[in-house]
């Protein structure tokens, strides 16, 4: 699913570029049969939400992604790039429609979405995908909104910089195909802490059959700590980072990240029980994989796995990557590139 998708066979390595709250990653892949191989990655720093605003500064931003490029070890030459959009600032949302032709659903779909999405129909960009009959003997469908002044600020900035834009998607989408191993059908919950949102996706399948957005990231934890202990965001942060859910360090810390993740937590197990009584046969979410910049949080896996009662680990997004050299990257790192290595991950094209 993209809201820019030029469908052409390419030979060459494609670039994921994720712009996200406050930087750029990018990551650039060489494809060798069916493996994957990483060539190079950079990350830089830009003004909070440079892209999320009507009025944004794209040439400092298309600068910003232009070092990233120049400075990367070694340095990336690849011209063609996919790159996301934030999952704050997307309508994503599953419709039902009764069973009826392609050609139908074209003109179906969007007079439906229309009743469900916020925003008047000539402000956004409308995409959707089929996602198969349900037990109702109706279609589900996932339609995803965006603003239009935000897809056209990524096509702005990538004209800037002389880059090709062939696929602009969402970042859920991207997490998945990182952190799932392709041909993997099991039924599995993503949970993406990002900086200012989360994300709750349910891939089963090897596709995505739920997700939804919760405006609390890891800035929020900071700033639920900080307010409550009274103490600078930047000592906040650290606490955060450094004793996280850790029972026997810091009590209070948890305490404070408790009045964030109990809103979070709900909606994942809203989300687990919707979806588990609506499959038929029922289909059981076997595993919670945390993502995004929060996942490094101290013992946040096994805080979650307390609360949904359902096995947690931190996702690898490297999973489907060869020969990678683990101790080379910092863990931080790796982790704040998921979504553009899934980004960089695509096929579709």
């Amino acid at each position: 699913m993209a809201f820019v998708d030029k469908y052409m066979r390419i030979k060459g390595s494609l670039l994921g570029i994720d712009i996200g709250y406050n930087s750029i990653k990018i990551v650039s892949l060489a494809k060798k049969g069916d493996a994957n191989f990483l060539k190079s990655y950079n990350i830089a720093t830009i003004p909070p939400k440079s892209l999320q605003q009507k009025q944004n500064d794209s040439q400092k931003i298309a600068e910003a992604i232009k070092t990233a490029l120049n400075t990367a070890r070694p340095k990336i030459y690849e011209k063609l790039a996919v790159s996301g959009l934030p999952e704050s600032k997307v309508f994503t949302k599953i419709i039902q429609v009764p069973l009826m032709t392609d050609q139908e659903l074209e003109t179906a779909v969007p007079s439906e979405a229309a009743r469900h999405i916020p925003i008047p129909p000539g402000e956004i960009y409308l995409d959707w995908q089929n996602l198969g009959q349900n037990e109702k003997k109706a279609l589900d469908i996932l339609i995803v909104a965006a603003p239009k002044y935000l897809v056209d600020n990524h096509i702005q900035v990538f004209k800037i910089v002389g880059l090709e834009l062939i696929a602009l998607e969402t970042k859920p989408i991207a997490a998945a195909r990182a952190i799932i191993k392709k041909n993997d059908v099991q039924t599995i919950l993503i949970l993406d802490i990002g900086a200012e949102a989360t994300s709750i996706s349910i891939v089963d399948f090897g596709s995505i059959k739920f997700t939804y957005t919760i405006p609390h990231g890891g800035n929020t934890l900071t700033k639920s700590i900080s307010d409550s202990l009274k103490i600078p965001l930047d000592k906040a942060e650290k606490l955060k980072r450094e004793s996280g859910f850790r029972t026997d360090d810091h009590p209070e810390t948890i305490k404070a990240m408790e009045l964030v993740m109990n809103d979070i937590l709900e909606e994942v197990n809203n989300a687990i029980k919707f979806y588990e009584s609506r499959t038929k046969p029922a289909r059981k979410i076997l595993e919670v994989r945390t993502c995004g910049g929060a996942a490094l949080t101290p013992e946040i896996a096994s805080y979650v796995a307390e609360a949904t009662g359902i096995k947690t680990n931190i996702a690898n997004p490297l999973i489907n990557i060869s020969g990678i050299n683990w101790k080379k990257i910092a863990k931080e790192e790796i982790f704040r590139l998921t979504t553009a290595v899934g980004l960089a991950l695509r096929e579709r094209y």
